[in-house]
This record gives structure tokens, C-alpha cells and sequence, in this order.
């Protein structure tokens, strides 16, 4: 209030001044479950209570694969403060079949995903082949899971038609 030429100044009284760093490792790439995310409190009136959004009371998770995390810090006060993070592959492979096709009645066609150490072929989720290369000549849906030599996985998929059709070439001739 106002009195005598005086003013009064009122702040509110703030104790929630905690400081915190976030440090987060990405998981190296798919096949790998070695992500991280620490948090580090400062401040405040200490006696951190930290709770994750799977229950963990720790400040850190490790293992982690790419995805959300949660996690709210509350001081031995009552503040608290909450945290959304992500993480997300450093790295992906891309092996790369190409685009659906329809093949013709008696053809067939060779799918190579491109070099890499292992190789898993599916034909309408039925594993069929662990070479680098299949050759094939019926409709279905073909997927290859492959792995490079740091054990990275990628994954791709293509439907392939067939046309009842015979078609046949014509040579012409110039003379």
C-alpha cells in the first residue's frame, strides 16, 4: 500500500530456482538398445525425487530404444518441474528394392537390396532365403531385412504383380 510517500513493493516468493541439464544419447541405429537420458538437477532446496514415465526413480534410463520419455523432478519442497524428450536413431540403413512392378507371364526378376553382411528374405512373411540376392517370378510381397557390419538393420518391402499376358516383341528390319 501507499502511506506517508512510502510504496510498498510486494514480490511473490519464488524457491522453485532449480537449475537442470539435460543430457540425452541417441541409440546408435536400429538393432541397438543403448540410448540414454540423464538429468542433473542444481539448486533449489535439493533432495530430488525423480519419477520416469515408466515408474523409474532414478535420474537417468539407459537402454533405451528411439521414442518418447517422460520424466517430472520434484524438490524435497515440492517444486517441481517436468520434462518431454525424444530420442531418435543416429544412424538408419536403407536397403532399397525399388518401386512395386507387374512382370510378365514366363519372366522373372532378380531383387538386390544393395551390400550388406546378412540378409533375411521374406515372401508374404514366410522366410524363403538368407542369400544377398533372390530372383523371383510369382505375384507376392517381398521383404528383406539386412544388417551392415556395425550390426545396424533396415528393412524394405515390394509387391510384385504378375500379368497373365504373353507379350511378345517385334523386330523390324531396315534394309
Amino acid at each position: 500500500g501507499y502511506g506517508n510517500g512510502f510504496a510498498w513493493l510486494f514480490q511473490p516468493f519464488c524457491p522453485c530456482t532449480a537449475l537442470f541439464s539435460v543430457t540425452r544419447s541417441d541409440p546408435k541405429c536400429e538393432g541397438y538398445a543403448d540410448g540414454e537420458l540423464r538429468i542433473i538437477a542444481n539448486g533449489s532446496f535439493g533432495g530430488y525425487n525423480y519419477s520416469w514415465d515408466n515408474g523409474n526413480p532414478t535420474s537417468s534410463r539407459t537402454g533405451l530404444l528411439p521414442g518418447n520419455y517422460q520424466v517430472t523432478v520434484t524438490d524435497s519442497h515440492g517444486c517441481s518441474n517436468h520434462f518431454a524428450l525424444a530420442l531418435q536413431y543416429q544412424q538408419t540403413i536403407h536397403p532399397t528394392l525399388g518401386l512395386d512392378f507387374t512382370l510378365c507371364k514366363g519372366n522373372s526378376s532378380t531383387l538386390d537390396p544393395g551390400p550388406y553382411s546378412k540378409y533375411r528374405w521374406y515372401s508374404d512373411n514366410t522366410f524363403i532365403s538368407d542369400k544377398s540376392q533372390i530372383t523371383v517370378d510369382k505375384a507376392g510381397t517381398y521383404a528383406v531385412d539386412v544388417t551392415d557390419d556395425a550390426r545396424c538393420i533396415g528393412h524394405d518391402t515390394i509387391t510384385v504383380s504378375t500379368s497373365e499376358t504373353l507379350e511378345t516383341g517385334k523386330l523390324l528390319l531396315a534394309t
